[in-house]
């Protein structure tokens, strides 16, 4: 592998960093552990996991959490609700660790409990009566934020005893007033992958040819992608300044070859199992001498973990998002959870398949 120095939101691959800030970030939750999903915002404020509420995007600014729509977040010092209003004025002290958790004065666990069939409101830590509550960590799910830019991160670990079931979510596409489409078929341009290569479990010292264009995740391989962003229109000159990284997988009879279908093994896993495709952004750019080992050896290997997206046939998902004024190139890893299992052929004719980055507006 091959070290990289990215700009702007990205975070220079070296130790002890000293993170950048940004002006504006822009993230979605999504809870880890049992209940675990995109946090969802009711009318009166709450943030809940599950239920028929929409997904909302924060920001963090000085410690202060908002959300998109201007509402102040606090863990209130009396019911110790999660909630966020606009008559309200943030006195939380809310950081990013560099894993990507949510803290609320320096401590990542919060309590989620059911309110209704389905539904799980979230709680800070120090509430007093948690029966039938569990404890999760909240993910920022933004490609902005978090190991790519955000404002000052916070050194603290969540703890050990912190659940790890990986929360299933493609990130919603607007936010503040920037859209990001979630499909190919809706974005002006695109960038593909400009190389693939694919890592074994199974043969971790090995080395595979470069694919040009088959994708292969089981639960003994993954597949590294490659993206080139160059310091050109739209990419340099996008209003938002913003691009997504999305996955386009429709189904088996949309797509535009016929001889280039897919096979998928993983909505009985995803739904038993909480599986789906974890997309990790690698700290190294890929090359042709990158192993299994290289990358899963180290912590260090990984620079952010986006989650796992639950894809089902004809969905479209938003997997993150990130400034993409200047060129850089990033890697990002496709790996297998809950033994979802999926071989395609990355395809950006009509009924795209696979991973993409396209320009918001």
């Amino acid at each position: 592998m091959k070290s990289t120095t990215f700009t702007l939101a990205f975070l220079p691959l070296t130790t002890a960093v000293v993170l950048p800030r940004q002006s504006t970030c822009y993230f979605s939750l999504a809870a880890r552990g049992s209940p675990n999903g995109t946090v969802l915002e009711s009318p009166l404020g709450e943030n809940l996991i599950g239920g028929n509420y929409p997904p909302t995007n924060y920001t963090i600014s000085n410690h202060a959490l908002s959300t998109g729509r201007g509402q102040s977040c606090v863990v209130d010092a009396t019911t110790n609700k999660f909630e966020c209003v606009a008559s309200t004025t943030s006195t939380t002290n809310f950081t990013l660790a560099d894993n990507g958790a949510l803290l609320h004065d320096d401590c990542p666990n919060y309590y989620a409990c059911p309110v209704d069939e389905g539904s799980w409101e979230v709680y800070g830590d120090a509430l007093t009566n948690s029966t039938g509550c569990a404890l999760v960590t909240l993910i920022a799910g933004g490609f902005s934020c978090a190991a790519l830019g955000s404002p000052a991160s916070s050194s603290a670990a969540v703890s050990s005893s912190t659940p790890t079931t990986t929360a299933t979510s493609a990130a919603v596409a607007t936010s503040t007033g920037i859209t990001c489409p979630t499909a190919l078929a809706n974005a002006t341009t695109y960038l593909s992958s400009s190389f693939i290569i694919p890592i074994s479990s199974a043969s971790p010292n090995t080395t595979f040819p470069p694919s040009s264009g088959d994708v292969l995740i089981t639960p003994d391989n993954s597949t590294i992608l490659n993206f080139a962003i160059p310091d050109a229109a739209p990419y340099a000159s996008t209003l938002s300044n913003m691009c997504a990284l999305i996955f386009d997988f429709p189904t088996a009879s949309a797509l535009a070859n016929k001889s280039a279908t897919y096979s998928f093994s993983g909505v009985e896993e995803e739904k038993g199992q909480n599986g789906g495709i974890d997309f990790t952004l690698l700290s190294e750019i890929a090359d042709a001498n990158t192993t299994w080992t290289s990358i899963n050896s180290t912590q260090t290997s990984v620079l952010y973990d986006f989650g796992t997206v639950q894809i089902i046939p004809g969905g479209s998902y938003e997997v993150a998002r990130f400034e993409c004024a200047g060129e850089r190139e990033f890697s990002v890893q496709l790996s297998s959870v809950g033994g979802v299992q999926l071989e395609y052929i990355q395809d950006s004719r009509v009924s795209a398949i696979g991973a993409f980055v396209v320009p918001c507006v």
